[in-house]
């Protein structure tokens, strides 16, 4: 695992992103996300698609900051709850249930042709439902594009995927798993898994 300070730092990018995740009312600066996205996301994309769309009850949720982020992008968003559907213009929500593998299938027909710059699962946290799902989307990533997995505990704790889980089945090249926090000894899952594709 790879602390976050051993990539480069843009802290222009880094403001930004954190700025626009806080106008949001996502938790991703509660994680302390930004010091890993300003690294690997992209200047521009055309396409984002977000898995995992908590829907907090003063009407937040991180797919809104993906338009502000790289305006003029479509952003699509998957979750199992109807309750944290977005309608807005540049963004499409959709029923998806990441422990179905029929629920993925149908998902990735509705999605055709359609292949996106970044992907973030942001959903169960759950190994089995994360690594079923990458497999399933890891071909609608653009090249160059670049896949996110968020909350991923740095040891075993009974439910979320681990460092060891994903450590496990990446690839040596085009892969990262990064530690936002690695200050905060007692921190529990603020790691991300980056996958790209050059």
């Amino acid at each position: 695992m790879k602390k976050w300070t051993d990539f480069s730092i843009d802290p222009y990018k880094m403001l930004k992103i954190q700025t626009v995740f806080h106008s949001v009312g996502s938790d991703k600066t509660c994680h302390n996300y930004e010091r890993v996205y300003q690294h690997f996301l992209p200047d521009f994309a055309g396409h984002v698609l977000e898995l995992g769309l908590a829907n907090y009850s003063n009407g937040s949720n991180s797919i809104r900051a993906w338009p502000k982020l790289f305006p003029g992008c479509l952003t699509y968003g998957a979750d199992w709850n109807t309750d944290r559907m977005v309608i807005e213009e540049n963004i499409k929500t959709f029923l998806v249930d990441q422990g179905s593998p029929a629920s993925l299938d149908d998902f990735i027909t509705i999605l055709g042709d359609t292949l996106f710059d970044v992907i973030v699962d942001d959903a169960s946290h759950n190994f089995l439902n994360s690594c079923r799902t990458f497999v399933r989307l890891l071909p609608k990533l653009k090249s160059p594009g670049v896949y996110f997995v968020e909350d991923v505990a740095r040891k075993e704790n009974g439910w979320q995927q681990t460092v060891a889980d994903w450590d496990n089945i990446l690839p040596p090249f085009c892969s990262a798993i990064v530690d936002a926090r690695p200050e905060i000894a007692g921190d529990v899952d603020s790691v991300m898994v980056c996958i790209w594709k050059p």
